[in-house]
């Protein structure tokens, strides 16, 4: 369709052409192939940000088997330390307490929950073929059961993403890490010093509720230094990669 328009587009302009400049059909065909592939990078871009975004909302909702549809069967999950593969063991952990506000798995009976995640600044890197990209997101975090309890946290997302049937974007893995996490009452330079390592996560199913296998990588949370998760993208001045934060 995009093809087609932007080929009345450039037969409507050619009069106004001056004689000497006008293509042969051979170089208009390769033009408007050249413009039909940039324009679908640019909406698989927006593509990529909109099922991020709508991930987001449904999880604020804990409409989880909305959330789910976003992703490919074969997905990937890292959380807490804990790698989550396929959908059946995603499912699992949006369903844990681990996951939930407050412990509070959905259903529970208790008071109202606040579960807001705003996700921004996106970067995103689209491959060559147009059919994979990644992209990391930033994670601002309001959480609260009411009368109870109130915390916010920032984190960062490094996801992966493949083009499913039909051209539709798909998110086929999600790095998650956080940078702090604290109650909303308290300064963030009182946090105290993480550990140096993060406890090994008991496996499902000895862990009902538990990861496939643990992640291959450290999250480092404030005042740790580090860069977590790793970026996947390379500086775009300098080609400069960061293969250990």
């Amino acid at each position: 369709m995009a093809k087609s328009l932007m080929a009345l587009a450039v037969a409507a302009l050619a009069p106004f052409a001056p004689l000497a400049a006008q293509s042969s059909p051979s170089t208009e065909s390769q033009t408007l192939d050249e413009v039909e592939r940039e324009v679908d990078r640019a909406e698989s871009i927006e593509a990529i940000k909109r099922i991020t975004y709508m991930f987001s909302y449904y999880r604020d909702a804990h409409q989880y088997e909305r959330a789910l549809a976003l992703f490919d069967d074969a997905a990937r999950y890292d959380f807490a330390n804990g790698q989550y593969v396929g959908k059946a063991s995603i499912r699992r952990l949006f369903g844990s307490k681990r996951f939930a506000v407050a412990g509070r798995v959905p259903g529970s009976e208790g008071p109202p929950i606040l579960n807001n995640h705003v996700m921004m600044q996106p970067a995103i890197t689209l491959a060559a073929d147009g059919r994979t990209a990644q992209a990391r997101f930033k994670d601002l975090v309001f959480e609260a059961e009411h009368g109870k309890s109130q915390t916010y946290s920032i984190g960062a997302y490094e996801n992966d993403y493949v083009r499913g049937e039909g051209g539709r974007w798909l998110i086929s893995a999600v790095r998650y890490c956080y940078r702090f996490r604290a109650p909303y009452d308290m300064a963030a330079r009182a946090l105290p010093v993480p550990p140096k390592s993060e406890a090994i996560p008991l496996t499902y199913p000895k862990d009902p509720e538990g990861p496939d296998r643990q992640i291959n990588y450290y999250c480092h949370r404030y005042p740790d230094v580090g860069v977590n998760p790793p970026f996947h993208f390379n500086h775009p001045v300098t080609g400069e990669h960061i293969a250990k934060p």
